[in-house]
């Protein structure tokens, strides 16, 4: 899923204050208008941000957890 950042490295590009329109750039970029829309506002996370949201452990710890199991 490039595509979802591309459309918005295009959206944040433009010159301030020039309109866009979120459907032409989902359009230009074959995305969801509506999943372009949430994440260029930050209303939808992706699957890997969302995820570390959920871990416990810090990857160190887990490294270091497996390290005690084995030993």
């Amino acid at each position: 899923m490039e595509a979802i950042p591309a459309a918005i490295e295009a959206i944040e590009s433009r010159d301030p204050g020039e309109d866009f329109s979120y459907r032409k750039v989902a359009e230009q970029f074959n995305v969801d208008r509506t999943t372009l829309s949430r994440h260029y506002k930050g209303a939808q996370a992706s699957r890997a941000g969302a995820a570390s949201k959920r871990q416990y452990l810090t990857p160190q710890q887990e490294e270091e957890l497996v390290q005690y199991i084995e030993g």
